[in-house]
């Protein structure tokens, strides 16, 4: 019956939904290395990306001033209000990854009138000051494998991906040049 819609779709000429068939027919990439560079076991392997991730996003020494933004605006040009902020709520993806404290998307989303509210005030203050507390920039980072059908044990076969706060995608998305 599988194969019978597979025809059917490719007489159609509906590759989307062909290809789509052919992705639930075949086995996930579920595979795990072992071994990733010099690193042997979960464990050593979390250190080993650890080590790898803190020196080469650390070669820039952190300063404090980093979280402080360019703030020459007078302190009522840049405001949020709640109903803006359902909307750039609205407005972003669901079914995205959660951010390091467990949060996603429809977290904030379902929140309501009231949290929307009280966010905009909180990024508001931040607008006018023109500072961001650090916990709200913190993330997460995940090596993921660029290509699967390489080598997984190799380190140069992953690049990382950054999980950010739902909280700093929102006030990027708030703080955001309008489109020109």
């Amino acid at each position: 019956m599988v194969a019978e819609a597979m025809a059917t779709d490719l007489t159609k000429h509906d590759y989307h939904a062909f290809w789509k068939r052919v992705n639930k027919t075949k086995t996930p990439f579920t595979t795990f290395a072992t071994n990733v560079g010099n690193a042997s076991g979960p464990t050593a392997i979390c250190e080993m990306w650890f080590q790898h991730y803190n020196s080469l996003f650390n070669s820039i020494g952190f300063t404090p001033a980093a979280h402080t933004f360019n703030n020459n605006m007078p302190d009522n040009s840049i405001t949020v209000s709640g109903s803006e902020m359902s909307a750039v709520l609205n407005n972003m993806k669901n079914n995205k990854a959660a951010d390091c404290s467990g949060l996603c998307t429809e977290h904030f989303r379902i929140a309501g009138d009231v949290y929307y509210s009280v966010l905009a005030v909180c990024y508001n203050v931040m607008f006018i000051h023109g500072h961001m507390p650090a916990e709200a920039s913190q993330l997460v980072l995940c090596p993921v494998v660029k290509d699967k059908n390489g080598d997984i044990s190799v380190t140069s076969n992953y690049r990382p991906i950054a999980l950010t706060t739902i909280f700093s995608k929102v006030f990027r998305a708030c703080h955001a040049e309008p489109n020109v």
